[in-house]
């Protein structure tokens, strides 16, 4: 009897780029965790055009993904004019940080210090909690200016830096299961 082999082949990169001008619910962040699961790499890029993020249950979030996906290498949180991401940040990022754990951050005009402050006090609660587990187990960030110049430790020192960016890449480290 003739046997067929398939061999298996991941897909390549995928760029999941989403423009999003509508106010954006729970549900967003559920559909954003399950595209994670086509391909073992992938971007995420958020466009945003005067929206916001509609309140929701964190915790409800978080009980309906059983664990953040680790395949994305990089997200991006670009926001044009004045825009509610940017109120709403918090929300944002701990909806993000429930679906995926990306390895990069890109953050551009308005949206880069909220990042960069929100890495800063999660990195604070592991350190003054003596936790290794603090949420999302981020244990460091590193920052530099665009794709130009060296990596450095993000401190509070270093967010009068960000000022003077018009975009910033954060590398972040986690803590080991």
């Amino acid at each position: 009897m003739p046997r067929l082999l398939f061999l298996t082949i991941d897909p390549e990169k995928i760029v999941l780029t989403r423009v999003v001008d509508c106010p954006i619910d729970h549900l967003f962040f559920l559909e954003l965790r399950e595209a994670a699961n086509l391909s073992s790499n992938f971007n995420i890029v958020i466009r945003s055009f005067e929206t916001t993020v509609l309140a929701f249950n964190i915790d409800d979030l978080r009980t309906g993904v059983l664990f953040p996906a680790t395949n994305v290498e990089k997200l991006s949180c670009e926001t044009f004019r004045d825009d509610g991401l940017v109120e709403n940040s918090i929300l944002l990022f701990d909806a993000l940080f429930s679906i995926c754990r990306p390895l990069y951050v890109e953050a551009h005009l308005q949206m880069r210090l909220k990042a960069a402050d929100y890495f800063l006090k999660l990195i604070d609660m592991g350190v003054t909690e003596n936790k290794s587990g603090n949420w999302p187990g981020l244990k460091c960030c590193d920052i530099r200016n665009g794709l130009e110049g060296e990596w450095e430790t993000l401190t509070s020192s270093s967010l009068s830096l960000l000022g003077q960016w018009s975009e910033c890449v954060f590398k972040l480290g986690y803590c080991s299961p």
